[in-house]
């Protein structure tokens, strides 16, 4: 049959994969998500005309290889951290910082969102009355009303500077864990300098370079789109074969 659709759009698909490496090289702001969404539009133009031909299977496995390996590795890594912010009621960019922050402070990724999930319950619970979170607050000479009215990065640079006015270290260990989780046995280390070491730390990992939230999103859609173009393939395979 006519397969000049088909042609065109893998054509498009390799331009995007290609332009899409290269922006990716350059950085994982603005050029980054451009090249995504650059590429992510062809996957869905490949995708679409690999339903109208007989060699679809051919065709998806060309068009996918068409998105360079480094536009669809990076892809993958912006998706594993758009999800994991979701996951965590946070953004792509706040989970970045923090989680860098933290780890300069030697607190593993892992670690500081098992933190970051406990925090937001036990924010809302102390919202409620619940007395266990509410002393905790108190303790710490805050609210929630003032810690879920900043950014992310600096609610834990506050429970640090909280922590730091305690004497006793089993009053920090028993107020942390009321707020943080099991884990916030683990960040007590992190926070031994208080929220300055923490802001400090932001700053760094801020100027390091993070991946916008908007280039998170686009890798979201882009690690989608290939891999419902795989899925094409494994389903056109059995109509193609004799």
């Amino acid at each position: 049959g006519d397969v000049s659709e088909l042609r065109a759009a893998l054509a498009a698909a390799e331009r995007a994969g290609k332009d899409t490496g290269k922006a990716l090289s350059d950085d994982v702001g603005k050029k980054g998500s451009a090249g995504l969404k650059a590429a992510e539009t062809a996957a869905r133009a490949g995708s679409v005309a690999i339903k109208g031909v007989a060699i679809a299977a051919t065709a998806s496995a060309v068009a996918i290889a068409g998105i360079t390996k480094a536009a669809i590795g990076a892809a993958a890594r912006f998706d594993a951290i758009a999800k994991k912010a979701k996951a965590i009621g946070t953004s792509a960019e706040e989970l970045q910082l923090i989680s860098g922050a933290l780890e300069l402070g030697g607190v593993s990724a892992e670690t500081t969102a098992n933190a970051i999930q406990k925090l937001s319950v036990n924010l809302g619970l102390a919202s409620k009355g619940s007395k266990l979170q509410k002393e905790a607050l108190e303790d710490l000479r805050l609210t929630s009303e003032q810690l879920e009215s900043v950014p992310l990065e600096e609610r834990m640079a506050l429970i640090a500077d909280g922590l730091g006015r305690m004497t006793s270290q089993s009053q920090r260990a028993q107020v942390a864990q009321a707020l943080l989780g099991r884990g916030a046995l683990d960040m007590l280390a992190a926070f031994s300098d208080g929220g300055e070491a923490i802001r400090a730390n932001t700053e760094l990992v801020r100027e390091a370079g993070i991946i916008s939230n908007e280039a998170a999103a686009q890798g979201e859609v882009l690690t989608d789109a290939v891999s419902l173009m795989g899925r094409s393939s494994v389903s056109y395979t059995h109509l193609t074969l004799p």
